[in-house]
This record gives C-alpha cells, structure tokens and sequence, in this order.
C-alpha cells in the first residue's frame, strides 16, 4: 500500500519543459510531501501540479510515530508538506518540525462544526496545521446476512453467532481502543493497569476471527462475502459500499473511534509559499471532494461547502457526522511505555 519516493510531471507540456530546463541545468520546482497514503492519489495531485507547473514527491507513512522520527531526522529543507494525525501536533511542534501558520489563509468558517470542538492544530496561541479529514471506526457488516438489531453493541463480535465471521483490521491502536469501549473503557482512560483485561478480551475473541489484515485485505474479504462483520469497519468502506449497498457500517450503543488528520508545513520548507497552497488546496471544497474519496482509503470531508454525489455523502454518512463524532471517542496515541505494551499484546494476539 506504501508508495516510496512518487514523483509525477504532470502533463505533456510540462515534461516537454522539464527536459528544456533540465538539459539548461535547472530543475523544475519541486514539494516534498510526507503523508498519508491518501494524499498519494493522482486525482488529487496531478491539478495542483498543473496550476503550480511544480513536481510533487511524496513519501507515505503508515503511522504517526514513524513520521516523526522521519522529521526529526531529515535535514531542514528536506520536506515541504507534512500531513499527520492532528494529535500529533503537539508532538511536532516540541520537536521544531512544524512552523506557524497564519489563521486567516483558511476557511475555518466553512469547517464542519464538530471538528471545532478539537484545539490540537494549536499550540501556545500559534495555528500549526489545519485539520482536513476525519473518519469514525466501528462495526461494518453485511446487511445480507447480519441484522442490524445485533449490533447494538460493540460486544456483538463476540456473539457465537458470528464464530469464524469476522474480520479485523489490522491496526492495533484502532482495534484495542475499540475492544477497550465493549468493555466499559474509553480510550482517554486506558492505562497499564487495562492490559490483563485488554488481554483476556483479545484471546476471547480468536474464535470469532476469519482474517486479521489491511484495508485492502478487509475490503476485499467483505467485498467477497468471506466475513460479515468487521471490527474496525467504518466510512474507509466508502468506495465499496457505492459498488455493493449491503456493506455498511454502524456506531453501536458504546460509540466508535474516529481519527481526525491534518496538514502543516515542514520547518525550514525551501518552498514555504508553495506549501501552504497545498495546505489551503487540501482544506478547499475543491480538494476536499477528491481528498475524501482518495483511492487509498475513504473519510469525511470537513469543509462544509464541499459537493459530494449523493451515493458519497449516503456512504460517508456525512449529513450524520456531527451525531456519529458526539458518540465516539478521538484515537488516543499512548506514551512510549504503554504503547510498547501494546504492541507487544497485539503481537501475542497475531500470534495466538
């Protein structure tokens, strides 16, 4: 699913220039973007590269740590663009790899109003990135061959009645802090003394397990009927839930999680104007529509002028955001310790 080192040149006009300018010595403008894979979408990339005549490199993360050791490790000017978890913020900016943005650049009037329940992009009266997408993770099932009214609760995946039915999505943040709601536990409140129980709860549910994978894996399994339940399912499925109406996605009685991702511009950016194009592009109606439905993975828009088609919106349940994030919980990135310790717990459960 990672895609290392992208460089694309968009149009024919364009290379035809790259070539002039490369065989004069000079190379073309170039962004360097580290991000999700969902902001390594040709859809997405290739107008802003038309309307800027700029080359976009993107270097995708799968997980927020790991991005920012790549930060604190790169030399200033290595990176442009840095698109994140927003409860990584913070963390990014202790470390010196984030600069200040200015707030008026923005359409914050136009963000969807629960995301402004959130203060994370802003660190000691200074905006530092701009929030672009979110995204709850729950249950998604098979209305074909699951009823609703079995989903009240997030303990359904341990009813003997899915045995060998259900499918988990390979992340393990995502999926414990899950577990943790079925058992009475919110993600803000788990800590070391949760982990026997996390265990207990974990190893309870192997027999229940067809395939633990990636989004591609769990797409595919539901696409292809081979579970009907998954742990973890959420508006991700978008893309195939237009092409197949019985998947679909719930936040049972103990709420879900939802991530909430966002967008700065890298600490001695070479090209600090340019970058924040691409910051106010990803926050645009314009952009927004494309960023949503990215060919890696699906997620809510957040501008509220953003025109989704009507089998989007209806997969996305945008016009019930608001509702769905009062009942779920932001995804809480733990500290090093506790993290090791579930990771660790995760390995075991793999295993097992």
């Amino acid at each position: 699913m990672s895609k290392y080192g992208i460089s694309r040149v968009a149009g024919a006009i364009a290379l035809v220039s790259g070539l002039l300018l490369s065989q004069s010595g000079h190379a073309a403008t170039e962004l360097n973007i580290l991000g999700w894979c969902d902001v390594d979408d040709p859809r997405l990339i290739q107008p802003f590269e038309d309307k800027h005549d700029v080359r976009i490199n993107i270097k995708v993360h799968e997980d927020p740590g790991v991005a920012h050791n790549i930060l604190m490790n790169s030399e200033p000017g290595e990176w442009d663009v840095v698109h994140t978890d927003s409860s990584f913020i913070a963390t990014h900016v202790e470390g010196g790899v984030l600069q200040p943005l200015n707030m008026d650049d923005y359409p914050w009037e136009d963000l969807y109003e629960a995301i402004h329940r959130h203060d994370l992009h802003i660190v000691d009266g200074e905006l530092y990135a701009v929030p672009n997408k979110v995204g709850v993770e729950a249950l998604a099932y098979n209305a074909d061959r699951v009823d609703l009214a079995d989903l009240e609760s997030m303990a359904a995946i341990w009813d003997p009645k899915f045995e060998g039915r259900v499918g988990v999505w390979d992340f393990y943040i995502m999926a414990i802090e899950a577990v943790a709601l079925a058992k009475g536990v919110k993600p803000d409140d788990l800590n070391e003394s949760h982990i026997p129980m996390l265990r207990e709860a974990l190893l309870s549910l192997k027999p229940q397990i067809a395939m633990i994978g990636d989004p591609s894996a769990t797409l595919t399994a539901m696409a292809s009927g081979d579970i009907d339940l998954m742990l973890g399912g959420g508006d991700w499925l978008g893309n195939i839930m237009v092409e197949n109406p019985s998947i679909r996605w719930t936040v049972p009685k103990e709420g879900g999680v939802y991530y909430l991702t966002s967008t700065g511009i890298a600490a001695g950016s070479e090209n600090p104007e340019l970058a924040n194009e691409f910051v106010k592009y990803l926050s645009s109606p314009e952009g927004q529509a494309i960023f949503a439905t990215s060919a890696c993975y699906w997620g809510s828009p957040i501008n509220n002028k953003v025109e989704l088609s009507e089998a989007e919106a209806a997969a996305l349940r945008f016009d019930e955001l608001g509702e769905l994030l009062d009942r779920s919980y932001l995804t809480i990135y733990f500290g090093e310790e506790f993290d090791k310790q579930l990771q660790e717990l995760w390995a075991e459960f793999l295993q097992n």
